[in-house]
């Protein structure tokens, strides 16, 4: 009974720091442009690493941040540079434009995000990148990329989200009632010209 109750112990425990070393670990990279200022996050398996605040200038808020990982030599790193624009719900005009990245140098896995965002006053001139991603106001990932190590088992997932602003835009009941009152005022004060 007890080399039975030892072996189950013994293989449950090895179990579980198997299936601890086999989980990968889980980056989101995240730029928040819904706020007047950007704003960066970076978490790590659910918990928050990092915390930008970017600040806005006169022409426009711009936002570049990076976080890194150490990986072993034999792991295989998640190499690319994806360039990515958001529209207005439009889908025609240009308001945000960024880059979401991983490279390594030496033995670190680095990871980046950059978004260049509108003012206040307006948005950018320039053309859509592909991929575009039309502005809806909540999170949208724009890419997500994997470091494998040597026998192609995932070590780290990365994945890269941005929320932007959305311009409030009037919905057509609420201009037909606003419509429908000017009518009304109109009516009224003709019917008053008339007397």
């Amino acid at each position: 009974m007890k080399k039975t109750v030892i072996a189950t112990t013994i293989a449950g425990v090895m179990s579980l720091y198997a299936s601890q070393a086999s989980a990968a670990n889980s980056w989101l990279i995240q730029m928040d442009d819904s706020t007047d200022d950007l704003q960066a996050y970076v978490y790590e398996n659910g918990l928050l690493q990092q915390t930008f605040d970017c600040q806005t200038v006169s022409s426009g808020e711009n936002c570049s941040m990076s976080a890194y990982f150490q990986i072993a030599a034999a792991d295989h790193p998640a190499n690319f540079y994806t360039a990515f624009s958001l529209s207005e719900p439009d889908g025609v005009t240009l308001s945000d434009y960024g880059v979401a990245q991983a490279y390594t140098i030496g033995s670190y896995q680095y990871f980046g995000l950059s978004l260049y965002s509108d003012d206040a006053t307006g948005s950018f001139s320039g053309s859509l990148l592909a991929p575009n991603f039309i502005e809806t106001g909540d999170w949208q990932t724009i890419t997500t990329a994997n470091v494998t190590n040597v026998d192609g088992t995932v070590i780290d997932t990365i994945t890269y989200q941005v929320r932007s602003d959305l311009d409030a835009v009037p919905e057509p009941l609420t201009l037909s009632v606003f419509g429908a009152g000017l009518a009304g005022c109109a009516a009224l004060r003709r019917r008053k010209r008339v007397k």
